[in-house]
This record gives structure tokens, C-alpha cells and sequence, in this order.
């Protein structure tokens, strides 16, 4: 009796492996049925937001001290110091801010201008220096996403002295006085 009931079990396993393995080989041989729908669907492509500049007259900034709202970027622009650049020149670190809800790209903004005092008390505009000639990189690298704070650097031609009396536009924002800060 135990013989029967260990054969009958031993059967019953067999053709239970034996059904589950055509199952599974069947699957694998017949074509999957489309899902119902699939073929009303059809892939549409969105467009990624592109950053656009908006043209307004620049923004004199009030103090150092605090950020000064840049509406032309959206961005907030800071004053964070002056320091000889490694290669000669000097450099103006700033930090800034994108206020946006996409990321802001290097193209966006516009090349940043010193203008400082010369012996006669007049501006004159200062050669900005490119990073083979000062050691550092002016400007945006990479873009500067949602929300994001970065130190953006420019590099000039002058001395740390002649900072007393400058102007620098950087994006539309105008830092004047002494920028040796």
C-alpha cells in the first residue's frame, strides 16, 4: 500500500512538472498578444523649456551686504570679494542664485564689464581677462539649475588698488564703489 501510494504520488508530481514545463515552453514559442490599445499610441515628443532672458534696464546694487534681484535673469546676484588671480589680474567672485524653475544656461549671460577710475577720475572699461591669461575660468561653465547657488568668477586686467572706484556689470546688475570688498 505504501508502494501505490509513493508511485501514485511520484505519478502525480511527474505530470504536474511535465504540464507546467509545456506551459512555460509554450510561451516562449508563441508570440505575446498585443496589449489592447497599444497600437492607438503613439509616442509625442514635448519640448524642453528653453531659458529666455527678459530685456529691462539694469539694477544698481543698494549694498554688498545682501543679494541684489537680477529681473532680466531672474536671478540673485552677490558681491563676495576681490583677489589677485592666479596667473596676474584680478578677480571678482559673485555669488549667483537662479530664482528660475529651469536651469540657467552659461549663454545666458552676458559677458561681465569693470569699468574703474583712472588718474583723471574718468570710467574706463577694463580688459577682462580669459583663463590662459589669469589661471581662472570668467564667467558661467555649466548650466546652473532650479534654484541652485554658485560662485561665478571674472577675471580683469588691473590691480587690486585700482578697485577703489569701479563699476562692475555682471548679468543687469551694476556693483559701483569700492569693489575691494
Amino acid at each position: 500500500m505504501k508502494a501505490r501510494v509513493v508511485f501514485v504520488s511520484a505519478l502525480c508530481a511527474t505530470a504536474l512538472a511535465t504540464t507546467g514545463c509545456s506551459q512555460v515552453r509554450s510561451l516562449f514559442e508563441e508570440a505575446p498578444p498585443a496589449p489592447q490599445g497599444a497600437s492607438d499610441i503613439t509616442p509625442t515628443e514635448t519640448a524642453a523649456p528653453v531659458f529666455t532672458p527678459t530685456p529691462v534696464e539694469p539694477v544698481v546694487a543698494e549694498t554688498f551686504l545682501d543679494p541684489t534681484f537680477d529681473p532680466g535673469l531672474n536671478t540673485e546676484w552677490e558681491l563676495m570679494g576681490a583677489e589677485a588671480a592666479p596667473l596676474g589680474g584680478v578677480v571678482l567672485h559673485l555669488n549667483l542664485k537662479n530664482l528660475n524653475d529651469m536651469p540657467l544656461p552659461p549663454g545666458a549671460l552676458p559677458p561681465a564689464v569693470l569699468l574703474s577710475a583712472n588718474n583723471s577720475g574718468n570710467m574706463m572699461e577694463i580688459e577682462p581677462l580669459g583663463e590662459d591669461a589669469s589661471g581662472v575660468f570668467s564667467g558661467l561653465d555649466l548650466p546652473l539649475g532650479a534654484g541652485a547657488t554658485t560662485t561665478v568668477d571674472y577675471a580683469f586686467s588691473t590691480t587690486i588698488g585700482n578697485l577703489y572706484q569701479a563699476e562692475l556689470h555682471a548679468g543687469n546688475v551694476i556693483f559701483k564703489g569700492n569693489l575691494n570688498v
